[in-house]
């Protein structure tokens, strides 16, 4: 027996959908108190998860081990079910907020998994650039920092976001890259931790600097190109 989740990948799929649930129910307990907006994203973004918890299980019973090709399907159907559900991605950007600093590294970390899962609808991509760039502004965490730069790298260097990037948010990511360009400059950290962070984070920076460059060059030397033919 076969289903949408694949064999062995609907054990990946359950683990991935209940360390979101972990990350959503920290966020909804810290937020009770001081921001009830948020506790009420994360525990609405909390049952739509559930229900896809569900309907995987569900789909799971009596499953056998199955081939590569089904345990591809399985977590495209699961990136699906996760993408197509605004609720959930929701819960993370609204837990970016530099006003309840004890939620903004889960919520950070849940979007960076997200990100990697290509699970965030491309229509919140404005939205979730937005809540980055207010952490960035006001916040000095170094660890908050460090984390808003992995989703941020992430994104801008994801083959499945780039084609929903506009020119706006290509812009604020560099924008927000080049202010965290001195986010190694920690005076608690030893020398050689410091010269390290910088390294890296100015070298990826000045990779994804370079990848829209050479883009933005692509697409405008095709749209001349375009138009010496449509002339």
């Amino acid at each position: 027996m076969t289903n949408r989740y694949g064999g062995r990948s609907i054990a990946q799929a359950l683990s991935f959908i209940r360390i979101l649930e972990g990350d959503l129910k920290g966020i909804s307990s810290e937020a009770k108190k001081k921001a009830p907006e948020v506790k009420e994203a994360a525990e609405l973004g909390l049952s739509k998860l559930k229900e896809i918890d569900l309907s995987a299980e569900e789909e799971s019973g009596g499953t056998e081990a199955v081939g590569e090709d089904d345990e591809e399907w399985g977590s495209r159907a699961l990136t699906q079910a996760l993408s197509t559900t605004e609720e959930i991605s929701l819960a993370f950007i609204a837990a970016c907020d530099p006003s309840v600093p004890k939620v903004n590294l889960q919520a950070l970390g849940g979007i960076h998994k997200m990100v990697m899962h290509s699970a965030i609808p491309p229509d919140l991509l404005n939205d979730l650039f937005t809540a980055l760039e207010k952490l960035v502004e006001p916040t000095t965490d170094q660890s908050v920092l460090l984390k808003v730069l992995e989703a941020l790298l992430s994104l801008l260097t994801s083959r499945y976001f780039q084609p929903h990037l506009s020119e706006s948010m290509q812009r604020m990511g560099l924008s927000m890259l080049l202010d965290l360009s001195n986010i190694g400059e920690d005076p608690s950290a030893s020398p050689a931790q410091t010269i390290a962070t910088i390294a890296i984070v100015r070298k990826q920076t000045s990779e994804v600097a370079f990848r829209q460059v050479c883009s933005e060059i692509f697409f405008s030397c095709q749209r001349s190109c375009g138009s010496e033919f449509g002339e």
